[in-house]
């Protein structure tokens, strides 16, 4: 019965938009179509559907993104409970600088070495030795570290092997 009220309303649609008069006889007429129906358009695939919906639909392409930052979560926390090998390297500039000892005190009795004049001055010769890199320092070492026990890496592996399953 839908269908059939649906043609009726469709018809007095169009026979209002026809005619002003309501006592005209078109009121009490059935109008019946003289030009063919058209084809309808194909019907597209369950597939197509679900792809169109895939690129459009932002909460699908969220749920995507969701479950890509969980897959990395995973790999962090499960890298950080590894054990690490850290190479450090340093470089420092000293300035040195001070008063000359009289020679007289030299409790060996020997002749005092001889001072270089860039070590004798005070804060702005030290300062100048620094900039000028006189007194370089360099370091290089290897830093292991080994989680021993490690409850909070394992509880982050946990956790983000949680939401992993939940996104």
């Amino acid at each position: 019965y839908s269908a059939l009220q649906t043609v009726a309303s469709l018809q007095n649609g169009l026979k209002s938009l026809i005619v002003a008069d309501p006592a005209d006889p078109i009121w009490r007429a059935n109008l019946v179509p003289t030009s063919p129906v058209l084809r309808l358009p194909p019907a597209p695939s369950l597939d197509a559907i679900v792809a169109s919906a895939m690129k459009q639909r932002p909460e699908i392409r969220q749920v995507a993104d969701l479950q890509k930052q969980a897959d990395i979560d995973a790999k962090f926390a499960k890298d950080q409970a590894r054990p690490k090998l850290d190479v450090q390297a340093g470089y420092q500039s000293n300035g040195f600088a001070g008063s000359v000892i009289p020679a007289n005190l030299n409790p060996l009795g020997g002749p005092s070495p001889a001072v270089p004049p860039y070590l004798v001055g005070g804060t702005g010769q030290s300062l100048a030795n620094t900039f000028d890199a006189k007194f370089p320092t360099y370091n290089l070492g290897l830093v292991f570290s080994t989680p021993l026990g490690n409850h909070a890496a394992k509880a982050e592996i946990a956790i983000a092997r949680e939401r992993q399953r939940i996104a």
